[in-house]
């Protein structure tokens, strides 16, 4: 699992830590140029992550949930679109706006 920018390896444990990264709720993103609405909920005490992005002005589009199970590990379920493509956009997007009560501006 490679990252077209850097190539380095992804593990599913590394994707669910950034999207702990995320704000729950609605938020953006910037991927690859573009503005995204991020949407992350979370459920049964964080067991549960439901992940959606779209492209602001676009077509583009981002869709998983993923499960921490209680031996601890982790499955990552893409809804009907390669995993690769999933975590690949993961990896990459730029949160914008507030994180973690941080202001976090645009890439330039």
């Amino acid at each position: 699992m490679r990252t077209p920018e850097n190539q380095e390896i992804w593990s599913v444990e590394r994707v669910y830590a950034k999207l702990t990264t995320l704000p729950p709720g609605y938020s953006e993103g910037w991927y690859q140029g573009r503005r995204y609405r991020l949407s992350l909920r979370s459920l049964a005490d964080g067991k549960i992550n439901s992940f959606q992005a779209t492209e602001l002005g676009g077509n583009g589009y981002i869709s998983l949930n993923f499960y921490r199970l209680s031996s601890g590990n982790y499955v990552l379920k893409p809804c009907e679109m390669p995993a690769q493509k999933v975590i690949d956009f993961i990896a990459g997007v730029e949160p914008v706006g507030m994180v973690s009560g941080q202001e976090i501006p645009a890439p330039v």
